[in-house]
């Protein structure tokens, strides 16, 4: 079962948090994602900035928080290429 846990606004966009429970959850941590709608690309859909959560790692439980970061592609953007200098070898 999925539900969201957040909404939130900034200026970087709308935040949105979810986790998957169970219909009857208990006192245990569950896995949340956190994703993210940017405010500057325009009808975007929202890209997943978070996962946080127990996972197994064998016999144990461990608690896992990994971060995600975008890289958006900038339109008509300049590039300079440039040779690399010349190894001088006598």
């Amino acid at each position: 079962m999925t539900k969201i846990v957040s909404r939130s606004n900034d200026k970087m966009g709308e935040h949105l948090v979810f986790e998957c429970t169970r219909e009857h959850p208990t006192n245990v941590s569950y896995p949340r994602y956190r994703f993210t709608r940017y405010e500057n690309i325009p009808s975007s859909e929202p890209l997943l900035e978070q996962f946080c959560g127990p996972i197994l790692m064998g016999d144990q439980k461990l608690f896992l928080t990994v971060r995600y970061t975008a890289f958006i592609e900038l339109k008509n953007a300049r590039v300079k290429v440039m040779k690399a200098p010349a190894d001088d070898k006598q």
